[in-house]
């Protein structure tokens, strides 16, 4: 059994005299080939993270987010792969990820606080409408809360629900003022008509701002149906009271020659009777009725000086 091993180790023998190898180079060589084959490996997966870094480093850019250091440092990890330095890239890529999510939380942290300064604007700016918003006050102090310990993302949920609260609020607030001012409105339309003016256009552009009220909800374009009616009113008043106050200056004129026939003297009236056309030369109308007012008082107090 002895002897046939030693036969069977002979052939071995013969093959290493016969190439005249050595046990120490073989060895040396696998062992380069392995460190050869560890080097390829590790530098794929180096450069594997680097890409996913550098994308990382990419996206963050594009939020918006100050990336600068973590690129300085991505700089430095490039410089590592000349000495094959893996343990220091690796750290350094470690510390890249780390540099791309604090940028990535202080610009979310920079957003949110900027949010959170918008929305308190528009409350207060609600608030001084008039509006209640208490509310939205109250998940605005939530959402400050949720930001104090940076639950960037509970603050962002809490803040739209604030604005929409906000927004709800002046809805409301806007369709109870427009339906007011469509009341007061109406109500001078009608003494508008009482007085013989002619309000039919303002008539017609209230009926379709109350139509509009109370189906589209479009309060912007009610109110200015609502003050396009108004500006037709004024204007239906300016001429009925010209037309009306023509009449009264005609008719102040004759009671001026009424009281001239029966000896009063009506030096007076007459001059106030000029102020009067000159004032409605102004359309000055309230002047020009106190002043035909004032004549027929000086009319009568003279006639009773006779």
């Amino acid at each position: 059994m002895e002897n046939k091993r030693r036969k069977d180790l002979l052939p071995i023998s013969k093959i290493y005299s016969d190439y005249k190898l050595d046990i120490e180079e073989i060895l040396t060589k696998a062992e380069f080939e392995a460190k050869h084959s560890w080097v390829e490996r590790k530098t794929i997966l180096a450069e594997e993270a680097m890409s996913s870094a550098q994308s990382k480093i990419q996206e963050t850019k594009e939020l918006g987010a100050d990336v600068t250091v973590a690129e300085d440092l991505l700089n430095e990890v490039e410089a590592l792969f000349q000495d094959e330095d893996f343990d220091r890239i690796e750290q350094k890529l470690v510390e890249v990820d780390e540099k791309v999510e604090t940028s990535k939380r202080e610009h979310k942290s920079k957003l949110v606080s900027e949010a959170v300064s918008s929305t308190k604007a528009l409350l207060d700016q609600t608030r001084d409408m008039g509006v209640d918003v208490d509310n939205a006050e109250d998940l605005l102090k939530q959402a400050e809360n949720m930001f104090d310990v940076e639950d960037f993302d509970a603050v962002e949920q809490i803040i739209k629900k604030a604005e929409e609260s906000i927004i709800s609020s002046q809805s409301e607030f806007k369709r109870e003022e427009t339906s007011k001012l469509v009341t007061s409105t109406k109500a001078k339309i009608e003494e508008g008509r009482v007085s013989g003016a002619n309000v039919s256009e303002a008539e017609d552009l209230l009926k379709q701002a109350e139509e509009m009220l109370l189906t589209e909800f479009d309060y912007d374009t009610v109110e200015n149906l609502v003050k396009q009616s108004q500006t037709s009113l004024a204007s239906s008043w300016d001429q009925y009271h010209s037309q009306r106050l023509i009449d009264d200056i005609s008719r102040t004129h004759g009671k001026i020659v009424e009281y001239r026939d029966l000896g009063v003297d009506v030096t007076e009236a007459e001059l106030i009777l000029h102020q009067a056309e000159e004032e409605y030369k102004k359309n000055n109308f309230e002047n020009v009725d106190n002043l035909l007012n004032k004549i027929l008082s000086t009319l009568i107090n003279k006639f009773y000086l006779l």
